[in-house]
């Protein structure tokens, strides 16, 4: 296999899965994005990148640090223009900040004065829903997260992984069709990490919906993803789309035994290696 090509996909600027064509909920079509510090020479984080993502598929990019991963998650928010190329969600461009996706962060960014239920029914109040739907979802998510029982808890009084799963809340309680995700657990430690993992796919399999999740981790992607973008180092642009062809539903704590893991896992590991 050259590390150079697409592996099983056709197309590397859509990485549809070959056969009939899906209508994308998520197009990033030939972006660059190019900063200017000042003082510093200006430089190109991004080059290039087009990839879709399906209405109900879970896209993972790995990479180096500094390709540009997060970059393009901001750019599908609507927090970052490109410099040049175009990005479409749900079939609009994106122009502006994009108020029809969630996007959980590296930092769970609670509101350190709310307890978890505000916290969950924050955007819920922004959005204009009445007070009995907001305290109905509220409820529903806090169950739904494993969350019962800190309903009146502030953020500090949440372990690290519990601040998560109020943020993963907050974000899905309002029920965006995309959703965005910047390396969420890996400030976790290795149990935690797993335990949110399922609870993640969990969710995702109860409501699929469009996800686009950045993670430095193989194992991460491949255990969550159908597919994965393979990143080059800066200037970041899609070195290979890897179809993730495990079967569904998975096990989170089981998934590693299985050997055509070992074997994406070497195929990934392969094409990641050299932009090191």
């Amino acid at each position: 296999m050259s590390v150079t090509e697409p592996t099983h996909t056709i197309d590397i600027a859509s990485g549809r899965h070959g056969g009939a064509e899906q209508q994308a909920s998520i197009r990033i079509i030939d972006i660059e994005q190019r900063f200017a510090p000042p003082n510093q020479p200006a430089f190109n984080a991004l080059e290039a990148v087009s990839f879709d993502i399906g209405p109900t598929e879970f896209c993972s990019i790995v990479g180096p640090s500094g390709c540009g991963k997060s970059t393009v998650l901001n750019m599908v928010a609507g927090l970052l223009r490109p410099t040049s190329g175009r990005i479409q969600a749900l079939g609009k461009p994106v122009t502006k900040v994009n108020t029809e996706v969630g996007y959980v962060t590296q930092d769970s960014n609670l509101l350190p004065w709310l307890t978890t239920a505000k916290n969950i029914e924050l955007p819920l109040k922004i959005r204009g829903f009445a007070k009995s739907e907001r305290e109905r979802l509220v409820a529903e998510w806090i169950g739904l997260v494993g969350l019962e029982g800190f309903e009146s808890s502030y953020p500090h009084q949440l372990s690290g992984g519990m601040q998560k799963r109020c943020a993963i809340a907050r974000t899905l309680v309002y029920d965006p069709e995309v959703l965005l995700l910047d390396e969420p657990f890996g400030a976790l430690d290795a149990i935690t990490k797993t335990v949110l993992q399922g609870v993640l796919l969990d969710l995702w399999s109860a409501k699929p919906r469009s996800v686009l999740f950045v993670t430095h981790d193989l194992n991460e992607a491949i255990t969550l993803s159908d597919k994965v973008v393979v990143m080059t180092k800066r200037p970041g642009t899609v070195k290979a789309i890897v179809d993730i062809d495990l079967p569904r539903p998975r096990n989170v704590y089981e998934i590693g035994s299985d050997p055509r893991f070992g074997e994406l896992h070497h195929e990934l590991w392969s094409l990641f290696k050299s932009e090191i």
